[in-house]
This record gives structure tokens, C-alpha cells and sequence, in this order.
């Protein structure tokens, strides 16, 4: 990157190290611990297929200190019952590395045996360890007899529950937990061996809740969460694509909807059962929410009033199916699943923020 119309791979790693499986998320920290300094990155794997026997899903972890040299370092392994970990976060807790991974349907295959979020030291990255995993089974609303996927909800409805995705505010303090139909849920998680329940975000009975991932803004007083919603119109529920809902937290016990962002494709529920259409990944820098939509490409959205949030610009590249969105500087990164990695040059002009492709 740092000739950004002219990107260039540096090296490849995790692709090869356990077969049958592929990678979804990657995340890299700077990492000071007695066993380790310099720059971890942890890499979710997941098994392609879980009756192979020779793959495993879980994470893998890597000395990336020196770019063009990685080193592997150390594997966590969850239940072969389930893919694996599909998104995860790490961040630093004093001299703790600390990885909060999210492993779908983990709960319900493994029939308890291991949860969907678990909490992993990674201070010596060769030997993690599970410090901590939450059972929905814990909350009052959750029945005891839950099988781990299948809720049945106080609105009379039966709805999907699992982890999907996980987040940590740049404290280290908090963790807000992407557990579909369950919402948005934030634990304190400053002991990470014995993390609270604060609270977590609801849904209107006509709303799938699909709640997939989330952001802080406004110093961590707001809380942007995506709802990756494909299917428009599923019985007993608004026919609708997945939106982008903005939450008041400074009481984080007592999540206060804000306000809620439509793109203009949420409403061709005509194009029935696909991902083209639903919001994806959301990320934020200053006053301006960046979200990844697929078909949409990136949407730029003016939360300086997280009440109004007013959309101020917008990249689509041909055959647009963009999956990731991350801001560095003055460009923003989105990854493309057909056509790779595009480089965008913000311009912030008095006319509104304007999107440039650079390459």
C-alpha cells in the first residue's frame, strides 16, 4: 500500500496449513505479552466439510511481525461437530492477549458440550486456552431445555440463535457479541474468566432479527449493528432486505434504538431468496458510517446525529458483490468476492463525500 494505486502482495499464509478447510477472517494487533512481542494475527478456519476426517476448524495464529515472513505459531481447535470459528476479534487486556471467536452452531451440534462464543488467552500463541464460553441458557428469557439454535422467543416465535460474529471496544472492556435472533449482546469482560451479561439489543416480533455484526461510534456510546436479512419475505415478518440499526448504549444495560438506515435495495423483496440486497459488515471512522452491501458496493452514511443517519455517498464496481469494508487514512479498503481487493480514495469535498476508485 504504499503506492495505493498500485497495490502488491507481500505473501500468502494460512491457506495451506490444515486441509479441507478455508479462511474468513483475519485480524492483526500489536501484541506484548510474556511470551510473545510483536504483531499476532489470528486467522478464523473453517472445514468445508466436518465429516472429513482429516480437517479441523477453530483459528490459527501467526507471527506477523515481519510481513513478508510469516510464522506460524499455534492452532486452536474447537468441536469437529461444527465448521469451526467464522469471525473472531483480539485484542490486548494489560500484558493478556485475549481472542473472542465465534463458532456458529457449535452449541446445538456439539448438544452443549461447547458454546458459539468462547474467550481464548492467546499470550503465548502456541498454547491458547479457553478461559470462558456463554450459554444463552444463562439469560432469563432462554429456557433451559434451548438446543443450542432453536429459541423459542417471548413474541411466540421460534428463532435462530447463534454466534456469528464478535467485536471488542478499544478498551478491551467490552464485547458486543453478533448472536442472530438474540441480538446484539454486551458482556464486560475485564475479568475475561468470568465475563458479565450487561445487556443486549431486541427486535420488533415483525422484524428477523439476524443481527451479523457490529461497530462503535461517538467514543463508544453508539452502537451500529448490520442485519444480514436474504430472505425478503419469510412468513410472519416484514418483507424486507437487511438494514443497518443505530443504538444509544451509554447505559449499556438498556440498549436505545436510535434510528434505522435503509439502502435503496431493501425493498426489492421481488428479487426474492440472495445476499445481493442486505447490508453486510459496518465500520466507522469520525462521523461517517462505511458499510459493505454486496450489490450496493460501499455506502457512506453522515452519523454526526446518530438519530438521522443521511447517506452522503456510494462506490458500486461493475458486477459489484462487496464484502468487506475497512478504512485506513485517507482510503478505503472493500474486498470484492468476484473481482478482489479495490482501493477507494476518499474525497471529502463541501459537496458531500464523493468515492474515487483508485485501483
Amino acid at each position: 500500500m504504499k503506492d495505493p494505486a498500485n497495490p502488491r502482495e507481500v505473501t500468502v499464509f494460512a491457506n495451506n496449513d490444515i486441509p479441507g478447510t478455508w479462511q474468513e477472517k483475519v485480524i492483526v494487533q500489536s501484541v506484548n505479552t510474556p511470551s510473545f512481542k510483536g504483531d499476532l494475527a489470528v486467522v478464523s478456519v473453517q472445514q468445508l466439510n466436518s465429516k472429513n476426517l482429516d480437517s479441523k476448524g477453530g483459528f490459527l495464529l501467526y507471527d506477523v511481525t515481519n510481513p513478508a515472513e510469516p510464522k506460524k505459531l499455534g492452532f486452536y481447535e474447537v468441536t469437529k461437530k461444527t465448521r469451526g470459528t467464522h469471525e473472531l476479534y483480539l485484542t490486548m487486556q494489560g500484558n493478556r492477549a485475549i481472542v473472542l471467536a465465534a463458532n456458529p452452531y457449535a452449541d446445538y451440534y456439539s448438544h452443549g458440550a461447547e458454546k458459539d462464543f468462547q474467550v481464548v488467552d492467546v499470550s503465548n500463541p502456541a498454547n491458547p486456552q479457553k478461559l470462558w464460553e456463554f450459554d444463552p441458557r444463562s439469560l432469563e428469557e432462554i429456557p433451559d431445555d434451548f438446543n443450542g439454535y432453536h429459541w423459542d422467543s417471548p413474541d411466540g416465535k421460534v428463532r435462530p440463535v447463534f454466534n456469528h460474529s464478535t467485536m471488542i471496544d478499544e478498551t478491551g472492556k467490552y464485547a458486543y457479541v453478533s448472536m442472530w435472533d438474540l441480538g446484539t449482546v454486551i458482556f464486560d469482560i475485564s475479568n475475561p474468566e468470568n465475563p458479565k451479561f450487561l445487556g443486549r439489543t431486541d427486535f420488533g416480533s415483525s422484524q428477523q432479527g439476524s443481527a451479523h455484526s457490529a461497530t462503535l461510534a461517538k467514543g463508544g456510546n453508539v452502537l451500529i449493528e448490520t442485519r444480514e436479512v436474504y430472505n425478503p419475505t419469510k412468513e410472519g415478518y416484514e418483507q424486507s432486505y437487511g438494514y443497518t440499526r443505530i443504538f444509544d448504549i451509554k447505559d449499556k444495560t438498556n440498549p436505545k434504538l436510535l434510528s434505522e438506515f435503509k439502502t435503496d435495495l431493501v425493498d426489492n423483496v421481488e428479487d426474492g431468496i440472495t445476499f445481493a440486497n442486505t447490508v453486510h459488515d459496518p465500520k466507522v471512522h469520525g462521523n461517517t458510517l462505511y458499510l459493505s452491501h454486496y450489490a450496493g458496493g460501499v455506502y457512506t452514511v453522515d452519523i454526526t446525529d446518530p438519530a438521522n443517519p443521511v447517506q452522503i455517498g456510494q462506490y458500486t464496481p461493475e458486477k459489484s458483490d462487496v464484502w468487506g469494508v475497512y478504512i485506513n487514512k485517507n482510503y478505503i479498503l472493500a474486498s470484492d468476492i468476484g473481482t478482489g481487493l479495490k482501493v477507494l480514495l476518499k474525497n471529502n469535498s463541501s459537496a458531500g463525500t464523493q468515492i474515487q476508485g483508485v485501483k
